[in-house]
């Protein structure tokens, strides 16, 4: 990547985050659609040297595909709309983009670079990028990440986590986080003031406030095949006691001491005295936030989501006031957190890798970036720690997503480094091994040793085919 980026001047005035969404956009939510208010149906917002470029009156036109996936808020998506547009005024860079709902957006990207058409620049993160593998579709943006280490600084786990045997894939732009909730009205009928801190704490808190007779359940963990949520504080919680399914070298370790095989023993045997709602087994992510809205449950181990989800809903006032939001427990061995940073990729097939990284930059404006950040928190959180020390972060909720974002260095896999292990563990990640390892000792369908023989041959196949 070139070292001076000749687009990375910004405009005199940036403009507000929350302010962008009335502005005109070079971007659509729709799949295709590139249109801007001043322009007709169809036709792609460049600047007038990119027209005059286009017209034979300048060089060669360039132009650039970027795909962003849509989030949650409105606002953000027509933040970066906006960013993406401004980036195309004052380059003169045809810039097409595309915001793409999250359920389609894996299915399309696979589909374009199966058909030799991927965008230049796409939304990614360390699994989805793993499970190309040994076809990485993905160009080496290790040097643009370490100027901007350098810069501004990353997180050390943003920064680490997302580096696959010595190599960035993709530009880390966000992270998220979970915390816990817990019912401390709940805890007080028992004499407890003291919010559980360790996974163990967690467990004999929730064995007391158990309620079974009256609906009521002490931790909100479910186990269904598409429960992506509950996977990664399964695997949380193994890590935190010393259990992991792979080793650095990428050897399985999922049999070794049968500390996996024991804990899923004592985890059905939570099923069973009630400790864990009855219809977990059939969860999809967001069983749990809805168990614990419906105050059906004292703990839950979540995202943001359900905190904003409780805050900002009238019918959970009860609820949020009754709720006590802490860091995620940590376990006998260690506290290490499940990290999900995700960024931009260039795309191999990029005819103009240079200009995309100017473009992946411009988004990382610090100013920009900080105000865009604001209006996101707590549901995104930064990945740099000049970001971080605004005052927004520095609030109670806010800055415990803050603290987990820029602690958090677990990764699918963890602790292999190596990139053969890496992908192992990433394409293994979509099957939901651990909900499923728990699953068929809550249903009774298998044993703790036996549901962890069943995911080893599971490893193995995938290493199978691999080779």
């Amino acid at each position: 990547m070139k070292k001076n980026r000749r687009f990375w001047k910004r405009a005199a005035g940036i403009t507000l985050c929350a302010a962008m969404g009335l502005s005109l956009t070079a971007c659509s939510g729709k799949s295709g659609d590139t249109t801007d208010a001043a322009a007709p149906a169809g036709e792609s917002v460049k600047s007038e040297a990119g027209k005059e470029a286009e017209a034979g009156k300048g060089t060669e036109a360039k132009e650039l595909t970027i795909w962003v996936e849509k989030l949650f808020s409105d606002e953000v998506n027509k933040a970066t709309e906006e960013r993406v547009r401004q980036f195309a005024e004052e380059s003169g860079i045809k810039v097409n983009c595309e915001v793409i709902n999250s359920t389609d957006f894996i299915p399309k990207l696979n589909a374009a670079i199966e058909g030799g058409n991927a965008p230049d620049i796409t939304y990614t993160d360390t699994t989805r990028t793993m499970n190309y593998y040994p076809n990485i579709p993905y160009t080496d943006v290790s040097e643009l990440v370490n100027e901007l280490n350098e810069e501004r600084g990353y997180f050390d786990s943003a920064y680490q986590s997302t580096q696959i045997d010595g190599v960035h894939y993709y530009v880390p732009y966000s992270s998220s986080a979970v915390i816990m909730y817990v019912r401390k009205d709940v805890l007080a009928e028992k004499g407890i003031t003291e919010m559980p801190k360790t996974w163990d704490e967690v467990v004999e808190v929730a064995k007391k406030v158990t309620d079974p007779d009256n609906n009521f359940y002490g931790l909100a963990m479910g186990c269904g095949d598409t429960d992506d949520d509950d996977e990664n504080a399964w695997r949380q919680w193994q890590w935190n006691e010393g259990a992991y399914m792979f080793d650095k070298e990428g050897n399985i370790t999922i049999k070794d001491g049968n500390k996996w095989a024991d804990r899923l023993d004592m985890i059905g045997q939570l099923y069973k005295d009630g400790v864990i709602p009855p219809d977990s087994t059939t969860w999809d992510a967001g069983g749990n936030n809805s168990a614990y809205i419906q105050g059906k449950a004292a703990i839950c181990i979540n995202g943001p989501s359900l905190y904003v989800a409780l805050r900002d809903n009238e019918e959970n006032k009860e609820i949020f006031e009754n709720t006590a939001f802490v860091s995620a427990p940590v376990g006998s061995e260690n506290g290490i957190y499940m990290s999900f940073p995700r960024g931009y990729g260039i795309t191999k097939t990029s005819k103009y890798p240079d200009e995309a990284a100017d473009l992946i930059k411009y988004l990382l404006d610090p100013e920009w970036y900080g105000q865009c950040f604001e209006t996101t928190a707590p549901f995104l959180a930064p990945v740099f720690e000049d970001t971080a020390k605004a005052d927004v972060w520095q609030d109670e909720v806010n800055a415990l997503i803050v603290d987990y974002a820029r602690n958090a260095g677990g990764y699918y896999g963890y602790p292999v480094d190596t990139l053969e292990g890496r992908a192992v563990a990433s394409k293994h990640f979509f099957s939901y091994p651990a909900c499923k390892m728990v699953n068929q000792v809550m249903t009774g369908a298998a044993t703790g040793e036996e549901a962890v023989d069943t995911a080893v041959r599971a490893i193995e196949d995938i290493q199978d085919v691999m080779q």
